[in-house]
């Protein structure tokens, strides 16, 4: 079960594949989703029985179901409560749902079905590596930039395909064509999906900014750095970048840039030490394997920065980064003794840059090709 029907339709449909589990000649009717999961419950547990093996029921899009008929939860755990209490065969349930701030709240304290799950799983969305290879996207900046569109979420090519089959993302107009056909276009699904997104993630707190971005395209400015500069930002691809790269990093950028084991990787900002002036943002830090941000001593492994500019970075980049190096050395719990630094750039590297970090040990530069390269790449 995965659409979203009105109770009756989805709980016919429900009946439906328990009479084709059953192996029924007739259909199933049931007068009401108490009666329907008892029934299945019922069932599960005699086929567990007799077969001695596990019994499994999955009801995908639960969320759905619940706008529907919101007594489903319950209803589901009265009859576990009565198999458990019961102790016949081993039967299992798998709830699924795409709405996050439902699906998250499922399992809270003053729900039907707390402390009654072995296992509460995100599935996460592909990285950006195994994306480009899904959506057959070869030109690496083209790659980023639709990551930064659907993230690593496969169905979307799906719904893309229904209105605009894609061979592929092969150069910067086929992500131009497919964004108008697609994301801009009034009569695809994905026109809407950012609304729909919006509304459900609990952790997105900052909506103004995305319908803002929306507003500034509608209105023919289309150049990210324009987009910035209307909506008082500094960059809108850039955020995402750096996300990509602490993914990255945290997942199997430590071992290529020679650690032994992975640190806690994150993001932060340095104390410009003056009264009423923004701190100083750092992209990247990685600490070491036995350091916790939360610990009385900071061991920091690695300080990096991430720019996703139309220019190369260059030595200015790093000597930031080591006069914030300097700045944190004020701070007594915190240790950078033995951090290096780390250059992520769509663009590539100036000269300068590529010059000293060829003398030194303690500096690496990383561009798309790092990125996009590797197991998943």
């Amino acid at each position: 079960m995965a659409a979203e029907d009105d109770p009756r339709t989805a709980l016919d449909s429900f009946a439906a594949s328990v009479a084709d589990w059953l192996d029924l000649a007739v259909p199933l009717k049931f007068e009401d989703w108490k009666s329907g999961i008892e029934t299945a419950m019922e069932q599960l547990t005699r086929r567990s029985m007799e077969t001695g093996e596990p019994a499994l029921m999955v009801i995908d899009e639960h969320s759905y179901l619940l706008a529907g008929t919101p007594a489903l939860s319950s209803y589901i755990q009265n009859a576990f409560d009565r198999y458990k209490r019961e102790r016949r065969g081993t039967v299992r349930i798998v709830l699924c749902g795409s709405a996050f701030s439902l699906m998250a709240n499922l399992l809270s304290g003053d729900k039907p079905l707390y402390e009654r799950a072995a296992l509460s799983k995100l599935i996460r969305p592909s990285d950006h590596r195994v994306a480009a290879r899904y959506w057959n996207a070869t030109h690496r900046p083209t790659a980023l930039r639709l990551h930064a569109i659907v993230g690593g979420v496969p169905g979307y090519r799906m719904l893309s395909e229904a209105v605009h089959p894609s061979s592929g993302f092969h150069a910067p107009g086929d992500l131009d064509e497919w964004v108008l056909a697609t994301v801009l276009n009034p009569a695809s699904m994905l026109f809407q999906e950012h609304d729909r997104l919006l509304r459900e993630d609990p952790r997105i707190t900052h909506r103004a900014l995305y319908q803002g971005v929306l507003r500034q395209i509608a209105q023919g400015v289309t150049k990210p750095g324009k987009i910035a500069a209307a909506l008082g930002r500094d960059a809108i691809l850039g955020p995402h970048f750096a996300d990509l790269v602490r993914d990255w990093l945290a997942d199997q950028g430590w071992a290529r840039l020679g650690f032994a084991e992975p640190g806690e990787v994150g993001q932060t900002t340095i104390s410009s030490g003056a009264d009423g002036q923004r701190g100083h943002q750092v992209d990247v830090v990685m600490l070491d394997p036995d350091s916790s941000p939360r610990g009385d001593r900071i061991s920091v492994r690695l300080l990096g920065e991430a720019k996703c500019t139309a220019e190369p970075r260059s030595g200015h980049d790093l000597r930031r980064l080591e006069k914030l190096r300097e700045r944190m050395r004020s701070v007594t719990k915190i240790d950078v003794a033995a951090a290096q630094y780390t250059i992520f750039s769509e663009s590539g590297f100036a000269a300068d840059l590529i010059a000293e970090a060829s003398r030194r040990d303690d500096v690496h530069l990383l561009d798309l090709d790092d990125l996009y390269g590797g197991p998943s790449g």
